[in-house]
């Protein structure tokens, strides 16, 4: 079964939990010792986070973002969703390589990623520890809208999530 995501997200503590999700994923990779100092991971849900990134990228040239978990498959029961069988959290990799001095690539990238969550509980918010996907990464390469090459990687995990209310 597919979550209706409209509806699920208009419960405030669906959102506030998504949140911690999101977070917990932050804070695992900013304690990973296989980035370089001073890379700028990015967590962020509020507008701003388009100028967050950007100036993450203007430091090293390279930096992370973690998107906001999407619930992809879920066990619904009468009055709420109880379970989240498939949560599909994102940690984008985005370097803009004429920038980057650092020696840190997208390849680097993927790899500390990996390394960082694969078979971790961050949080201790799953019911499992998360995994890589069935299709790991999705890469969205491309150019900025000043023209600079950017090279855009998302590295994808899998994890069940239940509520505790």
């Amino acid at each position: 079964m597919r979550c209706d995501g409209s509806r699920f997200f208009q419960n405030s503590k669906n959102h506030t939990m998504f949140t911690k999700i999101q977070t917990a994923l932050a804070a695992a990779l900013k304690a990973h010792p296989g980035f370089p100092p001073g890379l700028g991971i990015v967590a962020r849900r509020e507008k701003e986070v388009a100028n967050d990134i950007e100036a993450a990228l203007g430091k090293l040239g390279v930096c992370l973002y973690v998107l906001p978990p999407l619930p992809m498959r879920c066990t619904p029961t009468e009055t709420r969703i109880a379970f989240i069988e498939s949560l599909e959290m994102r940690v984008r990799i985005i370097e803009q390589p004429t920038l980057n001095l650092t020696g840190f690539d997208v390849w680097s990238g993927f790899q500390q990623v990996v390394l960082a969550l694969q078979g971790t509980n961050p949080g201790d918010l799953f019911a499992a520890p998360i995994g890589l996907a069935e299709h790991p990464v999705e890469t969205l390469d491309g150019e900025t809208k000043e023209g600079k090459n950017t090279r855009v990687w998302d590295v994808i995990f899998d994890g069940a999530f239940q509520f505790n209310s």
